[in-house]
């Protein structure tokens, strides 16, 4: 009897409606997008037909990972004078900027020093030109008559007796106690 209750319609025409009714409403969709966006031209989609699906079944094991090898000779060499030269460039990076900087300082205190120098030399000249001046000028004075002035002489030397020396007590200096050295007892 479950027999005759069974419907009358197969899997393939069911199937053949389900894709109709999915085309349908493609086409609606399509139609309905089509006047939001006249310039845009849609194709319908083609069904895709049904594929069976395998089955997964989990793996009974876990499978653990390769684990690492060891990195090869060369590679660690490689490395190793990448890391070098890495190290000896920034150091020759430091050293230049170090004697670009001791070579502009050097420059700039020379310059105020050679300013200085051009100071002085410019006041010992005015200085020595002033002192010519002053020297010309008492001759001038000198050679005028009337002024009190006398050529020196012998005659009017005046001499002074020197000092009697006299010896200041000298201070006997007691020797300094020496100071007693231990020997070191681990010798």
């Amino acid at each position: 009897m479950s027999a005759a209750l069974r419907s009358t319609v197969s899997a393939r025409s069911r199937r053949q409606e389900r894709l109709a009714r999915q085309q349908q409403r493609e086409a609606n969709w399509v139609e309905g997008t089509a006047a939001l966006a006249p310039d845009r031209s849609f194709s319908p989609l083609t069904p895709v037909p049904d594929l069976p699906q395998p089955e997964v079944q989990p793996p009974a094991t876990v499978e653990s990972l390769p684990l690492p090898t060891e990195v090869p000779l060369w590679l660690r060499a490689s490395l190793a004078v990448q890391q070098a030269t890495l190290f000896l460039s920034c150091g020759l990076a430091a050293a230049v900027l170090a004697a670009y900087a001791v070579n502009v300082y050097s420059q700039q205190s020379w310059g105020k020093v050679y300013q200085e120098l051009q100071l002085l030399r410019r006041n010992e000249r005015q200085l020595i030109s002033a002192n010519e001046i002053l020297r010309n000028q008492l001759a001038q004075q000198a050679d005028q008559a009337g002024n009190g002035l006398v050529n020196p002489k012998p005659q009017h030397m005046i001499f002074l007796e020197p000092t009697p020396v006299t010896s200041a007590p000298v201070a006997v200096a007691e020797p300094l106690p020496r100071p007693q050295q231990e020997e070191p007892i681990g010798y």
